[in-house]
């Protein structure tokens, strides 16, 4: 096996300079070449990037050069190591100077030896002074930490510092094969400390993440591992029997799974995605899960390529977002999302929803969704919406006490679950 913490500095110069998402880069580096500790690495640098790159920062008398990113990459790794996992300090250091030769950056070896015997030296005083600065004591890019703080006024720290725990690992069990309950003491059997979540009845919530392989009949597809507020969506949409439903940007396939595990007895299920690889995923879910529908690769706006003219009774559009609400899990979006790209992703949700309202029949059901926080993509998209097409109305969701006017919106660690929103809307005569 590949050194581990070598892997997490070549894995992290592909997110940190070259802006790749950081679950596909850890998949695509080679399985042999992965360990725990190279996976916790690189979700802790992305998780606390703005702190340890604001310690770098006053540790060096000048940059290092964007040819050397790797070294960086072994300096931040060390850092974070250093200030947030147990391992024995000489230790961590001794690795780290051994990495810079694995790596063939000989000529670093002495520079990164000395900068973090210097932080160690210093790191009392180095941690306090990164709580002075808003980005690095929240671990936020400035704008968006900014953006929150004027949103959620009472609510921005809170938010902020759920975005930087580690969110739990979540059931979605399938009640065609079994109940919830059922399924928990399947769970207790094998000594899975869990509990079951008040917000969802399909949810059960571990105490501490376990690979998969461990889970009771995971294989026979009696799981599958999903957020408890995504959870939601199926329970909103209000299915019945021979009922035709559309579930577009369907990929990975979590909530289609789950539209059919809450009702059979559809008379179709129709799955769109424009990303070809993320469709292979839903595939290999249904597969597991033992599930069919009618999956089709394409862009759910251009209805000419692939709607057959039958309306559909329930649409499930859960829109592609700045994800804001899911950092908890994806860390690397603090380092990769622009505040540009907020318009653009505007743009794309309400092109999507106006084109789907076409598709849907009188009486029928369309489930706004996004894992953001931002009401530029939630509230004020449904009300541009409401403004342009007098035969939509939103109906009431549950969670009451949490409903505001304009759909229903969960924040991070809201019933251990991710920041989500939800907006119902029917199709009047």
């Amino acid at each position: 096996m590949l050194n581990p913490r070598v892997c997490a500095a070549t894995i992290l110069k592909d997110v940190l300079f070259e802006n790749k998402s950081l679950a596909p880069s850890i998949k695509l580096a080679n399985k042999s070449q992965q360990s725990n500790l190279t996976k916790e690495l690189c979700f802790g640098v992305c998780r606390y990037y703005f702190q340890l790159k604001f310690i770098l920062s006053k540790l060096m008398s000048k940059p290092i050069k964007s040819k050397e990113a790797e070294v960086e990459c072994l300096l931040l790794l060390g850092i974070y190591e250093l200030t947030y996992l147990n391992t024995a300090k000489h230790a961590v250091v001794s690795e780290i100077v051994e990495c810079t030769k694995l790596l063939n950056k000989t000529w670093a070896t002495k520079l990164v030896n000395a900068i973090l015997r210097n932080f160690l030296r210093n790191q009392a005083d180095l941690i306090g002074n990164s709580l002075n600065d808003i980005t690095a004591k929240y671990n936020h890019p400035r704008w968006l930490a900014k953006k929150i703080k004027l949103i959620y006024p009472t609510k921005w720290e809170m938010i902020l510092q759920a975005n930087n725990q580690q969110a739990p690992m979540i059931l979605r069990v399938n009640q065609q094969k079994i109940s919830t309950a059922a399924y928990l003491g399947k769970l207790a059997e094998q000594q899975i400390a869990a509990h079951l979540s008040p917000a969802s009845n399909t949810a059960i919530i571990l105490e501490t993440a376990c690979p998969i392989a461990n889970l009771p009949n995971f294989a026979d597809g009696y799981c599958s591992v999903q957020d408890v507020n995504a959870q939601l969506a199926a329970n909103f949409l209000q299915l019945s029997p021979g009922q035709i439903v559309l579930d577009a940007c369907a990929a990975p396939g979590g909530k289609t799974a789950h539209l059919l595990e809450t009702e059979s007895k559809l008379a179709s299920l129709v799955a769109i995605d424009n990303d070809s690889e993320r469709v292979k995923v839903i595939h290999e879910n249904f597969l597991r899960l033992q599930l069919s529908a009618t999956i089709i690769t394409a862009d759910a706006i251009n209805l000419n390529v692939w709607w057959d003219k039958k309306s559909f009774d329930r649409i499930l559009l859960d829109a592609p977002c700045s994800a804001t609400g899911v950092i908890r899990r994806h860390p690397d979006i603090k380092l990769l999302r622009q505040e540009t790209d907020i318009n653009n992703l505007v743009k794309t949700q309400r092109a999507l929803i106006q084109s789907l309202w076409q598709t849907l029949k009188l009486n029928g059901l369309l489930l706004y969704v996004t894992c953001s926080i931002l009401p530029e993509e939630n509230a004020e998209n449904i009300l541009w919406f409401l403004q342009n097409n007098t035969d939509a109305k939103i109906l009431r969701l549950p969670l009451s006490t949490k409903h505001s006017e304009i759909g229903l919106q969960l924040l991070p660690s809201e019933f251990e679950g991710d920041g989500f929103y939800y907006c119902l809307l029917q199709k009047k005569f």
